[in-house]
């Protein structure tokens, strides 16, 4: 039985609403120029490719055709599954919403981001 139960799941929408996706790539390395526009990590790419639009808080590259918001960058580039990309986010940023409370001790909250 799970010592752990969680108290704040964590949503895409507060992730998608906390980290913009500028910020989101610039933090993964990924330098965004002033006209929205970065070279691709998915591909070989030595003149930007990838267009950032800021409005929608997504990208898009023109080569590769990959695309989508900051959670789906970080699956692709991390390798990581829905899940795992949530709490990565949320702990690179420390965004603070994914926090659970132990059964033992209901005034205790710990910050946790391994999977049982």
């Amino acid at each position: 039985m799970k010592d752990r139960q969680a108290q704040y799941p964590i949503s895409k929408e507060d992730v998608l609403e906390a980290v913009s996706i500028v910020d989101g790539l610039n933090y993964y390395g990924v330098q965004v120029d002033r006209y929205d526009k970065c070279c691709c990590p998915f591909h070989r790419d030595k003149r930007p490719s990838m267009k950032v639009y800021r409005n929608t808080n997504k990208y898009y590259c023109f080569v590769c055709n990959e695309g989508g918001n900051i959670i789906d960058f970080v699956m692709k580039s991390q390798g990581l599954n829905f899940g795992e990309a949530l709490k990565k986010i949320d702990q690179d940023f420390n965004l603070g919403l994914y926090e659970v409370k132990t059964r033992n001790d209901p005034n205790r909250i710990e910050e946790d981001y391994q999977e049982e």
